[in-house]
């Protein structure tokens, strides 16, 4: 087994275990915690707003919160393929992906607040925060404790 560590273009070390059995080389790359980050996917004075405001890994939202985020973001920017962002802004998609799946009522305030923050984001910033928001859920903050 041989073992290299190399820095990324973000300057993170990521370390890489190279092994080699019956003429197949596996790579294994451990998942760093910067990947967490949503400025590690793309930096833009929207992300910057919404870092400010909620954390550099989004902290202050809980998993429930960044769950419904992504389904709302997921809604929006398949909206985007038909409409502006002024014409249809994130708390539209909020509305529509969410209110038949929950009861409005029960839709966590941090959810509106975030979405009012975001109405005129870009497909490109949203999927910035989904590519965030995937890994944290699945590897990161808001992931399921006792799941590897």
């Amino acid at each position: 087994m041989r073992k290299r560590l190399s820095p990324d273009s973000m300057g993170a070390i990521t370390l890489f275990l190279v092994i080699e059995s019956n003429q197949l080389t596996y790579l294994i790359r451990r998942i760093n915690m910067t990947t967490d980050l949503v400025t590690y996917y793309g930096q833009t004075p929207t992300i910057d707003q919404l870092v400010n405001k909620y954390g550099v890994y989004l902290e202050k939202l809980n998993r429930e919160t960044k769950l419904l985020l992504r389904v709302t973001l997921s809604t929006y920017i398949v909206m985007q393929q038909e409409y502006t962002p002024t014409e249809y802004p994130v708390s539209t998609a909020l509305e529509d992906a969410l209110c038949e799946l929950v009861i409005p009522d029960s839709i966590p305030q941090d959810l509106y607040d975030v979405c009012s923050a975001l109405d005129e984001l870009t497909t490109l910033e949203a999927e910035t925060i989904l590519e965030a928001l995937q890994h944290q859920i699945r590897w990161g903050n808001a992931r399921i404790q006792g799941s590897v």
